[in-house]
């Protein structure tokens, strides 16, 4: 444990790690440890309960699971989705049901961001939100269900 300064009990009751990088801090939550920046949005910092309860929820195996089972529900009704009305106008393009799972589904892909958001940071800092390759492609992808 030589890269680390001092280890220490959180607010929640997780220890929390702070490293000797004078931007980074480490997250110990589910026995393994999380690095994001000493302050996100530069008004988080690793000290405060909302951002320690964000980073906790992120890393949470349950929480990813929820997020792939409903990216893979999207998947699946996006695929039910017919196109019958660009032949006959008189159908509409979509039924109240893929536009209100639409809304739904887009509502918890913005709350997702919003809470990887305040873990992690957004972008200027190392490990932020639009530093990882994966979490770009999920903000193309909110960003185009938002506009859709």
């Amino acid at each position: 444990m030589t890269q680390f300064t001092k280890r220490r009990r959180g607010i929640t009751g997780h220890t929390f790690i702070k490293s000797v990088n004078k931007s980074d801090v480490g997250f110990y939550y589910h026995n393994e440890i999380h690095y994001h920046t000493r302050k996100s949005l530069y008004l988080f910092s690793d000290t405060m309960r909302i951002r320690k309860a964000a980073v906790w929820l992120i890393h949470w195996k349950a929480f990813k699971l929820f997020i792939l089972l409903v990216v893979i529900s999207n998947s699946i009704i996006m695929s039910f989705h017919s196109y019958g009305f660009r032949m006959d106008s008189s159908q509409p393009s979509t039924t109240p049901f893929e536009d209100i799972s639409a809304k739904v589904i887009t509502s918890i892909f913005t709350l997702e961001f919003l809470i990887k958001v305040i873990a992690m940071g957004l972008v200027l800092e190392k490990h932020t939100y639009m530093r990882d390759p994966w979490n770009v492609l999920d903000f193309v992808c909110l960003l185009t269900g938002i506009a859709e």
